[in-house]
This record gives C-alpha cells, sequence and structure tokens, in this order.
C-alpha cells in the first residue's frame, strides 16, 4: 500500500509541475542616450530618436 500512495504522490507532483505557469519573458532592452564629451545628448543607441523632454530630461524612442 505505501508503494502505491509513493506512486500517487509522485504522480499528483508531476501534474502540479505540468500546470504551473511558465516565467514571464524578460523586458527588452531599451536604447540608452549616447553623449559627447561634455555631456550634451547627441543621439541614441540602435538608430533610436532622441526625444527631450520640457523639464529638460533625455530618452530614445523606438519607432
Amino acid at each position: 500500500m505505501s508503494h502505491r500512495a509513493t506512486l500517487a504522490g509522485l504522480g499528483f507532483i508531476l501534474v502540479l509541475g505540468a500546470c504551473a505557469r511558465p516565467e514571464p519573458a524578460p523586458a527588452p532592452i531599451q536604447p540608452q542616450p549616447i553623449y559627447n564629451k561634455v555631456g550634451q545628448a547627441i543621439g541614441c543607441e540602435g538608430g533610436a530618436a532622441l526625444v527631450t523632454g520640457a523639464d529638460g530630461s533625455v530618452r530614445c524612442q523606438v519607432g
């Protein structure tokens, strides 16, 4: 009887493992601004568009 209980327990664990959620895909790496020697943003990695906000913040926009 204990052999059957062990097999049933292992089967239950295998079923639960098969029903587990897969890991989500990692977020893509966003392009970073490229700066010149004096600290001014001159472009973005990968050809993304350089966007300067009203508050002077700099970010890269893909697409």
